[in-house]
């Protein structure tokens, strides 16, 4: 009986090991991918007209940004944004 008991403690402590470290490895947290599908989930729409949206595909292509313009566009988005850094960080 103790020889057992000791084997299940042993066998226990094997797999909680063994399921630790593969935590470590696959942990849905870590993974970018994942990160970034959270971010687009908690995008905000924001209306934009066909003028507004070529201005935005020329800032895109390098030209200037207008802040008066867009800036509420980023702000209603700050938290995606967190969201998708956070993410460049990981594998």
């Amino acid at each position: 009986m103790r020889r057992l008991t000791l084997l299940l403690i042993a066998g226990t402590f094997a797999c909680i090991t063994l399921a630790a470290d593969a935590q470590e490895v696959h942990s849905a947290a870590d993974n970018a991918a994942l990160r970034y599908w959270m971010a687009f989930a908690q995008m905000k729409d924001y209306p934009i007209s066909r003028e507004e949206a070529a201005k935005l595909d020329a800032v895109l292509a390098g030209g200037p940004w207008d802040e008066q313009q867009f800036g509420a566009l980023i702000e209603q988005n700050k938290e995606a944004l967190d969201t998708m850094i956070r993410g460049t960080r990981l594998p």
